[in-house]
């Protein structure tokens, strides 16, 4: 049994290892950060460097839920979150993953958005869009976000300047837009791995509760998959304090 814990840890460590090339950007937010927010319009990194900024002629930065998240209300059609990451020499064909958690009020019909990233001065989707360029919904819940967590790959290389990725509004107006995270696992990151191709890839449903989203655990066992030559596509659907039982009773 101990040999066979130490080679559990041995296996452990050399993936930690190797998953450490990766560059990673996140956002844990803080009442201090989103007060510094809410004065400038601007929401810098707390890990790494980059911001998080929200782009609309009318909107104004406020305060979202708990406290600490920011938000903007007053957002029309064309608004949008951008998140701006400074790289250096990022080759083309790199793979980069993508997370970003946000809300919508109210929160009793769903909107489209768009969520892309610029390539060549031109916003591509990140995923399939419809004709208006819409690839995604926000939640009809009001305390469980939308998770939007997606790879794409580099077509051109960025020698110098950043990477811009925004989630854009494509139908009608809306009270207020929240982003939603925290330092337990759900605060926006954006992590550059390398130009490897995967061997295989493996579809992965992460149900549960804090035990496990906290510490950012299922984008750990993504990461040092990746680096170990595995694509592993992900959904999550995790409520804090859920049991099984509450769930189950969900998908009923």
């Amino acid at each position: 049994m101990r040999r066979l814990l130490l080679t559990l840890l041995a296996i452990i460590e050399v993936c930690a290892l190797s998953a450490q090339t990766s560059k990673h950007t996140e956002w844990r937010f803080s009442t201090k950060h989103t007060i510094e927010y809410t004065k400038t319009g601007i929401y810098e990194a707390s890990i790494g460097d980059g911001s998080i900024e929200f782009i609309g002629k009318r909107s104004t930065p406020i305060i979202g839920v708990r406290k600490t998240y920011p938000a903007a209300e007053n957002v029309r059609k064309g608004d949008y979150w951008l998140v701006r990451v400074p790289v250096k020499g990022i080759k083309a064909g790199t793979a980069i993953d993508l997370w970003l958690p946000f809300l919508t009020e109210p929160s009793n019909t769903p909107h489209n958005f768009a969520f892309e990233y610029l390539v060549d001065k031109k916003w591509r989707g990140v995923m399939p869009a419809d004709k208006n360029g819409a690839n995604c919904r926000s939640t009809t819940s009001s305390k469980n976000p939308r998770y939007l967590w997606h790879t794409i790959r580099l077509e051109r290389e960025i020698k110098r300047g950043a990477l811009q990725v925004r989630l854009r509004l494509c139908d009608t107006d809306i009270e207020k837009c929240s982003l939603y995270g925290s330092s337990s696992g759900h605060a926006p990151k954006i992590t550059i791995l390398d130009e490897r191709i995967p061997s295989d890839t493996t579809h992965v449903l992460f149900i549960g509760n804090s035990y496990t989203y906290c510490n950012l655990y299922p984008m750990q066992l993504k990461e040092l998959a990746w680096h170990e030559g595995h694509y592993l596509v992900c959904k999550v659907y995790t409520h804090g304090g859920y049991t099984m039982h509450q769930h189950l009773n969900d998908i009923v």
